[in-house]
């Protein structure tokens, strides 16, 4: 009985502690992705009026899209705790690669 004790006083303890976080991660990602709608509309909206091919335009849209849901989500995980330090260095060093290779 003890251990159940022991257990619940436990989870009881990090429900207290992580639900603060939880609670911020969710509400980052729900804003994030109610901004990240409202910017690919405005996008959309934008290369409406400029002159640029037809197929490059969902094309843009999509990639901004993605990326910036990928930067929410990231930003999400880091308020929940997790170190992303070593996830950012591998995406900086490949998005230097890709760079150097276009040039």
């Amino acid at each position: 009985m003890k251990d159940f004790e022991h257990y619940w006083n436990l989870i009881k303890d990090h429900i207290i502690t992580y639900s603060p976080r939880l609670i911020a991660g969710i509400f980052i990602l729900w804003i994030g992705m109610k901004l990240i709608k409202y910017v690919t509309k405005f996008i959309e909206k934008l290369l409406e009026r400029i002159p640029i091919s037809n197929s490059l335009k969902p094309f843009i849209i999509s990639l901004v899209g993605s990326l910036s849901k990928i930067l929410v989500v990231l930003i999400a995980v880091n308020v929940l705790g997790a170190d992303l330090s070593g996830l950012v260095a591998i995406m900086a060093a490949a998005s230097f690669a890709v760079g150097m290779s276009l040039q």
